[in-house]
């Protein structure tokens, strides 16, 4: 998933975008997607509850929150590189309007490819 996002970071900004715009939509196309993939994960966990070695929690929340990390980490590196460029940090505006105007563009190219 990691290596995924890091060769296409937009796509993470597409995805996010689609959990903002459609969560409806979102989770069941998560959950279609993600539950075949996390089901070996989910038993790992329950065997190391059962053998005591995993504390007691939430396995799926576990697995949401890095998945979560990823996706939020891949989203916004491109906007990192800029401000490492740049030599400063952005205002909230202005980081806001680069980061959606950078991932209309890369739309508009991947559309005309």
């Amino acid at each position: 998933y990691a290596r995924w996002l890091r060769a296409r970071p937009e796509y993470a900004r597409l995805i996010l975008r689609t959990q903002l715009d459609d969560p409806v939509r979102s989770r069941q196309g998560a959950r279609r997607i993600w539950e075949p993939v996390m089901a070996p994960v989910q038993e790992s966990i329950a065997v190391g509850q059962k053998r005591g070695t995993i504390a007691r929690m939430d396995g799926r929340l576990f697995e949401f929150d890095q998945c979560n990390q990823i996706l939020h980490y891949h989203a916004t590196l491109e906007l990192q590189r800029h401000l490492v460029a740049r030599g400063g940090a952005l205002g909230r505006v202005e980081a806001a309007e680069y980061f959606h105007q950078e991932l209309l563009q890369r739309l508009e190219r991947m559309l005309r490819a």
